[in-house]
Order: structure tokens, then C-alpha cells, then sequence
């Protein structure tokens, strides 16, 4: 008889955290209601992800993933005990994305 933990471990490798989503759609300046309209789920789904109340359904958290890949996001693998994201050089980034110049910076 398979192992139901050992098998929902499996399924979840390679999924994001709750704090890689908020990190991720903070640094492209999406709000929940973006990531979700982007990723074809509800907002409701965002939001208990984020904050950490709920896991999604594996197929809802590809959806989350896909999406903020798309524009540009890359997600590090929890490899020694490390867990975060960065952007792709350019991958996926529009303007609307780009930092805005602080004072005196042009």
C-alpha cells in the first residue's frame, strides 16, 4: 500500500512556498487579485495560500507558478535548506515592471 505523505511529498516537489509567492508577485508589483486573474484561479486561492491558512491543489499551484514565470520569475529549488526567487535577466518583463527612478536618478 503506497505511503500518502511520502506520495503527496512527491507531488508538491518542486511547488513554491507561501512566502516565494508573495516575495515573487510583490517584486513584479502584481497585487493577489493580478496573480490570480494571470493564473486562472481565484483570488480567495491566493490569499489562504499566502497566508498559509490552505495548500492549493497541485494543479492551482503550477497555475501560481507558471504565471510568475511568465513574467520573468525564477524560483530556487530548497536545496540547502535555501528557498527564494529571482528574476530571469529580462525573461518575461515588460515596463510596466521596471523600478522607477528615485530622486535625482534618471
Amino acid at each position: 500500500m503506497p505511503n500518502l505523505k511520502t506520495g503527496r511529498k512527491r507531488l508538491l516537489e518542486g511547488m513554491i512556498s507561501p512566502g516565494q509567492c508573495r516575495a515573487a508577485r510583490a517584486a513584479i508589483g502584481w497585487t493577489q487579485d493580478d496573480l490570480a486573474s494571470a493564473a486562472g484561479i481565484t483570488g480567495m486561492t491566493v490569499q489562504s495560500f499566502e497566508r498559509g491558512a490552505r495548500l492549493p491543489h497541485p494543479n492551482n499551484l503550477l497555475a501560481l507558478r507558471a504565471a510568475l514565470e511568465r513574467k520573468g520569475v525564477r524560483f530556487l529549488e530548497p536545496e540547502d535548506g535555501l528557498e527564494g526567487m529571482q528574476f530571469a535577466p529580462d525573461a518575461g518583463r515588460d515596463a510596466e515592471c521596471e523600478p522607477k527612478a528615485g530622486p535625482g536618478e534618471t
